[in-house]
Protein backbone atom coordinates (compact mmCIF):
# COMPACT_ATOMS: atom_id res chain seq x y z
CA UNK A 1 0.00 0.00 0.00
CA UNK A 2 1.42 3.38 -0.92
CA UNK A 3 1.38 6.38 1.39
CA UNK A 4 -1.17 8.20 -0.77
CA UNK A 5 -3.67 5.33 -0.75
CA UNK A 6 -6.49 4.95 1.75
CA UNK A 7 -7.58 1.59 3.10
CA UNK A 8 -11.09 0.64 2.10
CA UNK A 9 -12.42 -2.24 4.18
CA UNK A 10 -15.52 -4.11 3.05
CA UNK A 11 -16.72 -6.32 5.87
CA UNK A 12 -19.37 -8.85 4.86
CA UNK A 13 -21.60 -9.83 7.76
CA UNK A 14 -24.40 -12.06 6.52
CA UNK A 15 -26.32 -12.00 9.77
CA UNK A 16 -28.85 -9.27 10.37
CA UNK A 17 -26.76 -6.49 8.82
CA UNK A 18 -24.10 -5.97 6.23
CA UNK A 19 -21.42 -3.44 6.99
CA UNK A 20 -19.35 -1.52 4.50
CA UNK A 21 -16.58 0.33 6.28
CA UNK A 22 -14.20 2.73 4.65
CA UNK A 23 -11.27 4.68 6.08
CA UNK A 24 -10.67 7.89 4.20
CA UNK A 25 -8.03 10.61 4.53
CA UNK A 26 -8.41 12.79 7.64
CA UNK A 27 -9.61 9.70 9.60
CA UNK A 28 -13.22 9.96 8.44
CA UNK A 29 -15.27 6.77 8.80
CA UNK A 30 -18.30 5.90 6.71
CA UNK A 31 -20.67 3.17 7.91
CA UNK A 32 -23.51 1.90 5.75
CA UNK A 33 -26.00 -0.59 7.20
CA UNK A 34 -28.19 -2.67 4.96
CA UNK A 35 -30.59 -5.33 6.17
CA UNK A 36 -30.86 -8.24 3.98
CA UNK A 37 -32.09 -11.79 3.65
CA UNK A 38 -35.84 -11.38 3.94
CA UNK A 39 -37.85 -13.54 1.54
CA UNK A 40 -41.49 -14.40 0.94
CA UNK A 41 -40.70 -17.03 -1.66
CA UNK A 42 -42.62 -15.10 -4.33
CA UNK A 43 -42.52 -11.80 -6.23
CA UNK A 44 -43.22 -9.72 -3.10
CA UNK A 45 -39.67 -10.32 -1.80
CA UNK A 46 -37.59 -12.82 -3.76
CA UNK A 47 -34.72 -12.84 -1.26
CA UNK A 48 -30.93 -12.71 -1.42
CA UNK A 49 -31.09 -8.95 -1.00
CA UNK A 50 -28.23 -9.15 1.49
CA UNK A 51 -25.82 -10.45 -1.13
CA UNK A 52 -27.26 -8.14 -3.77
CA UNK A 53 -26.72 -5.19 -1.39
CA UNK A 54 -23.12 -6.30 -0.88
CA UNK A 55 -22.57 -6.62 -4.63
CA UNK A 56 -24.02 -3.15 -5.17
CA UNK A 57 -21.77 -1.74 -2.43
CA UNK A 58 -18.75 -3.40 -4.08
CA UNK A 59 -19.83 -1.93 -7.42
CA UNK A 60 -19.99 1.54 -5.84
CA UNK A 61 -16.58 1.06 -4.20
CA UNK A 62 -15.06 -0.13 -7.46
CA UNK A 63 -16.43 2.88 -9.33
CA UNK A 64 -15.55 5.47 -6.66
CA UNK A 65 -12.47 4.21 -4.80
CA UNK A 66 -10.19 6.36 -6.96
CA UNK A 67 -11.80 9.53 -5.58
CA UNK A 68 -10.57 8.49 -2.12
CA UNK A 69 -7.04 7.57 -3.16
CA UNK A 70 -7.75 3.85 -3.54
CA UNK A 71 -6.97 1.49 -6.41
CA UNK A 72 -9.93 -0.24 -8.08
CA UNK A 73 -7.59 -3.07 -9.13
CA UNK A 74 -6.60 -3.87 -5.53
CA UNK A 75 -9.91 -4.40 -3.70
CA UNK A 76 -9.92 -7.13 -1.04
CA UNK A 77 -13.03 -8.40 0.76
CA UNK A 78 -12.87 -9.99 4.21
CA UNK A 79 -15.38 -12.03 6.15
CA UNK A 80 -15.26 -13.90 9.45
CA UNK A 81 -17.77 -16.50 10.61
CA UNK A 82 -21.09 -15.87 8.89
CA UNK A 83 -19.38 -13.01 7.03
CA UNK A 84 -16.94 -15.59 5.64
CA UNK A 85 -19.85 -17.51 4.15
CA UNK A 86 -20.94 -14.31 2.37
CA UNK A 87 -17.45 -13.66 1.04
CA UNK A 88 -17.29 -17.30 -0.06
CA UNK A 89 -20.62 -16.92 -1.89
CA UNK A 90 -19.41 -13.67 -3.48
CA UNK A 91 -16.35 -15.48 -4.89
CA UNK A 92 -18.73 -17.97 -6.53
CA UNK A 93 -21.18 -15.44 -7.97
CA UNK A 94 -20.83 -14.14 -11.51
CA UNK A 95 -22.64 -10.99 -10.31
CA UNK A 96 -19.58 -9.93 -8.29
CA UNK A 97 -17.01 -10.87 -10.93
CA UNK A 98 -14.31 -8.19 -11.26
CA UNK A 99 -15.57 -6.16 -8.29
CA UNK A 100 -12.81 -7.39 -5.97
CA UNK A 101 -9.48 -9.08 -6.53
CA UNK A 102 -8.69 -10.88 -3.29
CA UNK A 103 -10.80 -12.47 -0.59
CA UNK A 104 -9.99 -13.35 3.00
CA UNK A 105 -12.35 -16.04 4.27
CA UNK A 106 -11.93 -16.73 8.00
CA UNK A 107 -13.79 -19.34 10.06
CA UNK A 108 -16.61 -20.15 7.65
CA UNK A 109 -17.58 -20.82 4.05
CA UNK A 110 -20.58 -21.24 1.77
CA UNK A 111 -20.57 -24.90 2.89
CA UNK A 112 -20.93 -24.09 6.60
CA UNK A 113 -24.13 -25.49 8.11
CA UNK A 114 -25.17 -22.01 9.24
CA UNK A 115 -24.39 -20.24 5.95
CA UNK A 116 -27.89 -20.54 4.50
CA UNK A 117 -31.34 -19.99 6.00
CA UNK A 118 -33.36 -22.99 4.81
CA UNK A 119 -36.74 -21.59 5.89
CA UNK A 120 -36.67 -17.92 4.86
CA UNK A 121 -40.44 -17.62 4.37
CA UNK A 122 -41.14 -18.91 7.89
CA UNK A 123 -38.55 -16.48 9.27
CA UNK A 124 -40.08 -13.55 7.35
CA UNK A 125 -43.61 -14.33 8.54
CA UNK A 126 -42.37 -14.67 12.12
CA UNK A 127 -40.67 -11.26 11.92
CA UNK A 128 -43.79 -9.70 10.38
CA UNK A 129 -46.01 -11.11 13.15
CA UNK A 130 -43.65 -9.79 15.84
CA UNK A 131 -43.91 -6.23 14.51
CA UNK A 132 -47.69 -6.37 13.95
CA UNK A 133 -47.95 -6.97 10.20
CA UNK A 134 -50.65 -9.05 8.50
CA UNK A 135 -49.01 -12.22 7.14
CA UNK A 136 -51.89 -13.52 4.99
CA UNK A 137 -50.97 -11.54 1.87
CA UNK A 138 -47.25 -11.32 1.07
CA UNK A 139 -47.52 -7.98 -0.78
CA UNK A 140 -49.29 -6.38 2.20
CA UNK A 141 -46.82 -8.00 4.59
CA UNK A 142 -43.78 -6.64 2.72
CA UNK A 143 -45.41 -3.20 2.43
CA UNK A 144 -46.00 -3.20 6.19
CA UNK A 145 -42.40 -4.30 6.92
CA UNK A 146 -41.06 -1.51 4.69
CA UNK A 147 -42.96 1.03 6.79
CA UNK A 148 -41.37 -0.19 10.04
CA UNK A 149 -38.31 1.56 11.40
CA UNK A 150 -34.91 -0.04 11.00
CA UNK A 151 -34.56 -0.12 14.80
CA UNK A 152 -37.89 -1.90 15.31
CA UNK A 153 -36.94 -4.61 12.82
CA UNK A 154 -33.41 -5.30 14.04
CA UNK A 155 -34.43 -5.31 17.72
CA UNK A 156 -36.56 -8.43 17.19
CA UNK A 157 -35.07 -11.58 18.69
CA UNK A 158 -35.37 -13.93 15.72
CA UNK A 159 -32.97 -16.68 14.74
CA UNK A 160 -33.23 -18.01 11.17
CA UNK A 161 -33.72 -21.74 10.70
CA UNK A 162 -30.44 -23.47 9.99
CA UNK A 163 -29.56 -26.98 8.93
CA UNK A 164 -28.81 -29.08 12.02
CA UNK A 165 -25.11 -29.80 12.48
CA UNK A 166 -25.84 -33.54 12.45
CA UNK A 167 -26.63 -33.26 8.73
CA UNK A 168 -22.92 -32.70 8.09
CA UNK A 169 -21.61 -35.47 10.37
CA UNK A 170 -21.27 -39.19 9.80
CA UNK A 171 -23.39 -40.14 12.84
Amino acid sequence: MTENTSNILVREDCGSCSHILARFPCSKLVLILATGFLSTGDQAAKGNYGLLDQIQALRWISENIGFFGGDSNRITVFGSGIGASCVSLLTLSHHSEGLFHRAIIQSGSALSSWAVNYQPVKYTRFLAEKVGCNVLDTLDMVDCLRKKSFRELVEQDIQPARVPRSLWTCN
